[in-house]
């Protein structure tokens, strides 16, 4: 079965919107045969990742946790050092949380691709 490629400019898009629409297109919810135990969603590809838009107060006041099981192995990142290191976490993340926790969940995220660049500057 061919899937559909759909591209995405995240330029300017805010996270939230960004990846409801991502997630909407992965679960293949714009098929007229859309089946929820069915995986034929499309593969989608973002571009312009580092342009995209987030609200300045969520960037400063939302983080991320992480615990090691060790004492004080609690990690914090702040929403902040995720979009200077790589946008791209911050948008996976937020992609995975919007998916239906199930067994095709890891294989819908595999047909996810995020370029920090634009579109032509990839092509090329």
């Amino acid at each position: 079965m061919e899937r559909e490629v759909i591209t995405i400019d995240a330029q300017n898009r805010r996270l939230g919107n960004l990846a409801t629409e991502i997630a909407y297109y992965l679960e293949g919810k714009n098929n007229p045969a859309f089946e929820y135990h069915k995986d034929d969603g499309a593969r989608v590809i973002v571009y312009n990742i580092d342009m995209m838009s987030v609200h300045p107060r969520k960037v400063r006041q939302r983080a991320y946790y992480r615990h090691s099981g060790y004492r004080k192995g609690l990690q914090k990142k702040t929403w902040e050092d995720l979009m200077q290191e790589d946008p791209r976490q911050l948008l996976h993340s937020a992609v995975e949380r919007m998916l239906p926790k199930n067994k095709l969940q890891n294989e819908r995220m595999k047909r996810l691709e995020m370029h920090r660049e634009s579109h032509t500057a990839h092509d090329n």
